[in-house]
């Protein structure tokens, strides 16, 4: 055989077996679909939204808060009302909120007295929107919990003196509405925190 014909061959019976390679999820040999795999991709810590908990257990725990407390706390049946949240802008953007955990501990031995704790998602604007509100009122006070946004603030009902605590971490917010000392509400908020937040 020539040397031309030599190469004409190979081109040839190049060309027929390229033409024997099935295309991605083509029928390959014994009839199975060939299926194109590529690496698949993890989202990093960073890009990994925080998880609003399914349970209130997962946030603290009827012994977490006892211990918190200095009283014991049990979590109650019934979730709490919205209106346990002070403003009505604040009320306005929990009823927005894409994810709601509604959490409510009694204490035991004292009548009506409960203990609400709220952990909601929100979108970017109506979080910026109740920073902005919180930020112009007087009657809150700017600070951190964990190294995170927060405010406190005290207000009275027919009850008991409540301290009111904000928590602001990536598009969660949580909230505590909490009958106790100052440094107790802000302790419970950190450990409501670091549950969620790590």
């Amino acid at each position: 055989m020539s040397r031309r014909g030599g190469v004409a061959l190979l081109l040839i019976t190049g060309l027929l077996l390229a033409g024997c390679v099935p295309e991605p999820g083509d029928a390959g040999p014994g009839g199975v679909p060939t299926v194109e795999t590529s690496a698949s991709v993890s989202p990093t810590p960073s890009d990994a939204a925080i998880a609003v908990p399914d349970d209130c257990g997962d946030v603290l725990t009827d012994a977490e808060l006892s211990e918190l407390t200095g009283q014991k706390q049990y979590l109650a049946p019934t979730v709490p009302s919205l209106e346990a949240l002070p403003g009505p802008l604040a009320r306005e953007t929990a009823a927005g909120a894409d994810e709601t955990l509604a959490c409510l501990w009694w204490i035991e031995d004292v009548w009506e007295s409960t203990l609400p704790l709220f952990v909601f998602r929100t979108s970017a604007g109506a979080q910026s929107a109740l920073i902005d509100g919180l930020r112009t009122s007087t009657l809150y006070t700017e600070t951190t919990i964990g190294g995170e946004l927060a405010f406190t603030s005290t207000f009275s009902d027919e009850v008991s003196i409540n301290q009111l605590v904000y928590v602001f971490v990536e598009d969660v917010w949580i909230a505590l509405v909490a009958p106790v000392e100052p440094d107790v509400a802000r302790a419970v908020a950190g450990g409501a925190l670091t549950a969620i937040a790590g």
